[in-house]
C-alpha cells in the first residue's frame, strides 16, 4: 500500500503542477499583493524557517443573500469588508 501511495502522490504532484506560464503569473500576482517569496527548502539546507503560512477563508453568501431571499427572511448579509 505504501508503494501505491508514493506512486499516486508523485503522479498527482506532476499532474497538478502549474505550467511555466501559469506559475509565472502566480508569482507576479503574489508579488503584487506583497506576499513574501517562499524560499525553497534546498536553499535553506533542508532546515530553517518554514515558508510563511497563509490562511484561506471561504465566505459563502449563496442564495440566502439574494434580494428575493432577503425579502422572505429576517436576516442581514454583510459585505466582505465586514469580516
Amino acid at each position: 500500500a505504501a508503494g501505491r501511495f508514493a506512486l499516486v502522490s508523485l503522479l498527482l504532484a506532476s499532474l497538478l503542477r502549474p505550467s511555466g506560464s501559469v506559475a509565472a503569473r502566480l508569482r507576479a500576482v503574489r508579488s503584487s499583493l506583497g506576499w513574501p517569496e517562499a524560499e525553497p527548502r534546498a536553499a535553506r539546507g533542508g532546515r530553517g524557517a518554514p515558508p510563511p503560512l497563509l490562511i484561506g477563508v471561504h465566505l459563502r453568501a449563496g442564495d440566502a443573500c439574494d434580494a428575493e431571499a432577503l425579502a422572505r427572511h429576517n436576516r442581514t448579509c454583510e459585505p466582505l469588508s465586514a469580516f
